[in-house]
């Protein structure tokens, strides 16, 4: 199998670089398409601590080499053209020959960019969002003295992109709409339309485990249970989030909400004023989340109304599909909307806020939505396209 690097500018912490770079590795090899090595740089003291720790477990989730190196923050002026250069360094200083070098997010192709300018290997360009609406939408209530370092970092940020775009040999977009987008950037690469997808060895509908995990977390079977996972941050409306399953107590007792993140101090935190008994809050690994949503009977997720979202690709609706769960959701992104509507695991959450058509469903009808999101979001859903992508 021919080697190919990955590189992250995101560490190791998120449990998204579990799910899209860890679990992604040991697809890949597991189906003999290509053996990666994944760097992931820290730019942070706390966050290169956190990798560190988890430096371990990254291998044995992902199957493959895993190292981590401190970094330069990006904000930081010429950061790319440095990062660039220890980048070469270490690649020189360990020896190592890769067919391609594969960077997610726009800043690490810009990165790779720099550290390969006379083109010596393909560098695939992987667009995980829409970077320009997600940094208006992170930096909007800045406050007026800080305007000018915010514009100096959106104008690096708009450079690097452009860079990645025009040095990439082959970009990956997560929709349509993404591609739509930034198709123009890509100067001489191919084009590559691959969502965000889950892997179905770990998230699944089971019917045992169902009753199981009910029974552990002191559910009863008349109680109904509202899931989120994922973090606590702007653009997860996780205050709208609350203010929906409260609503939907006061129509109905029987709901109860589960919330799955990292970031447990703070879900804490924001739902204070909620009643006692009612929610429960955990923080798990991966490779057990699948186990808490089966215990659920409808997953949540609201989307703003940026362009970030329009055109995104959010991992968790695959993970909930794929458990055969329900999604309470907005019509912001169409093509996924769409695709809910078609496996017929819809909810309108612009719509019936006491909940009254929001019911479980079946054992069957879960077998059903999870064997839809199978054929369509499924890391084996997209073998054909990764295969494609790594030939050189």
């Amino acid at each position: 199998m021919q080697k190919v690097l990955l590189v992250v500018f995101e560490g190791l912490a998120s449990t998204v670089i579990d799910s899209q770079v860890l679990v992604h590795a040991r697809t890949m090899r597991e189906h003999d398409i290509c053996d990666i090595e994944v760097w992931s740089f820290a730019p942070t003291p706390r966050l290169y601590r956190e990798s560190l720790a988890k430096q371990a477990h990254a291998e044995q989730l992902s199957a493959s080499r895993v190292r981590v190196f401190p970094a330069l923050r990006p904000a930081i002026p010429l950061s790319v053209t440095l990062n660039a250069m220890m980048l070469r360094f270490l690649v020189w200083r360990r020896g190592k020959k890769f067919a391609l070098w594969h960077a997610r997010t726009d800043y690490a192709a810009a990165v790779c960019a720099h550290a390969d300018p006379k083109r010596r290997r393909g560098l695939i360009w992987d667009v995980r969002g829409e970077c320009v609406s997600e940094f208006v939408v992170r930096h909007r209530n800045t406050a007026p003295w800080l305007r000018p370092l915010v514009l100096r970092r959106l104008g690096q940020t708009i450079a690097e992109q452009r860079l990645a775009g025009a040095r990439c040999t082959k970009a990956i977009f997560v929709s349509q709409g993404m591609a739509r987008i930034k198709r123009g950037l890509v100067t001489a690469g191919e084009v590559h339309v691959i969502p965000s997808v889950a892997a179905e060895t770990l998230f699944y509908f089971d019917a045992a485990l169902r009753e199981r995990m009910r029974r552990d977390l002191g559910i009863a079977p008349a109680q109904r249970v509202l899931v989120y996972c994922g973090s606590i941050n702007i653009f997860q409306r996780f205050g709208d989030i609350i203010d929906r399953f409260l609503s939907l107590h006061r129509a109905d007792p029987r709901w109860h909400l589960l919330v799955l993140t990292p970031h447990t101090d703070e879900a804490m935190r924001l739902l204070a004023a909620a009643p006692a008994g009612t929610f429960q809050v955990h923080g798990v690994a991966l490779e057990r989340v699948n186990d808490y949503l089966n215990a659920a009977d409808t997953a949540i997720l609201l989307l703003h109304g940026s362009r970030r979202d329009r055109v995104g690709s959010p991992v968790k609706f695959a993970e909930y599909g794929l458990a055969g769960l329900p999604v309470i959701m907005n019509t912001v992104n169409k093509d996924y909307a769409a695709l809910a509507r078609e496996a017929r695991n819809f909810r309108d959450a612009d719509a019936d806020a006491g909940g009254e058509s929001i019911v479980p469903l079946s054992n069957g009808e879960r077998q059903r939505v999870a064997g839809f999101y199978r054929e369509h979001l499924s890391r084996q859903a997209s073998i054909a396209k990764y295969r494609d992508l790594y030939s050189t």
